[in-house]
């Protein structure tokens, strides 16, 4: 998902672009979890016999119902939320960490290239992997299961190609939002090739 978020810090003079998280399909298994769990401590909780340990059975089934749906739902979305990668016109900053926050800025003008690949099934919901090399000591930036994947490619393009001022500016990241610099230049530091159209 895109979001704005105006709680993101900013430097003076930067915007944000977009706060994105891996793509909501992700979340599918913990969802199939808690539903089938929750189905069959009711059933279980409901067959129990009438006997004196009744309600330790139940409180038993109970029990371990809910560490199941805390260990295989819960936490798989309190990751899936904490985790996000931020771009603004000037950085792209990954953010993860459900109790303790860390953290990870990399300057725009530090990126050097991209890559993309995805499965069958992240093809049918318009996601996949997005790889962003960078020349900082972080290195290469994964993003699994990047929702909308070629929006998100091209505006990660835009932002870099107008990250630094003209004289600097790689000469070929170029899109309707952001125009070049200098239309006329024949350089390409950052391929167009690396970013593949979405099918």
């Amino acid at each position: 998902m895109l979001r704005r978020r105006e709680r993101i810090p900013l430097l003076e003079g930067e915007k944000l672009v977009f706060e994105l998280r891996e793509h909501c399909f992700t979340l599918v298994w913990p969802v199939i979890i808690l539903i089938a769990t929750t189905g069959i401590s009711a059933f279980l909780a409901g067959t129990v016999p009438d006997t004196g340990a009744r309600t330790t059975l139940r409180l038993i089934i109970g029990a371990t119902a809910g560490a199941i749906v805390l260990r295989w739902s819960v936490w798989p979305f309190l990751s899936w939320y904490a985790h996000s990668w931020v771009l603004t016109s000037r950085r792209l900053l990954v953010r993860h960490g459900v109790f303790s926050r860390r953290g990870l800025d990399v300057p725009l003008d530090r990126v050097i290239g991209s890559s993309a690949s995805r499965t069958l099934l992240q093809r049918m919901f318009r996601s996949g992997r997005l790889t962003i090399s960078t020349a900082s000591p972080a290195g290469d930036l994964v993003i699994e299961n990047t929702p909308m994947l070629a929006e998100v490619q091209k505006v990660v393009a835009a932002a870099v190609a107008n990250s630094g001022p003209p004289a600097i500016r790689p000469s070929g990241l170029t899109s309707p939002a952001f125009p070049p610099p200098n239309p006329a230049s024949s350089h390409q530091p950052f391929p167009p090739q690396q970013f593949p159209a979405s099918s």
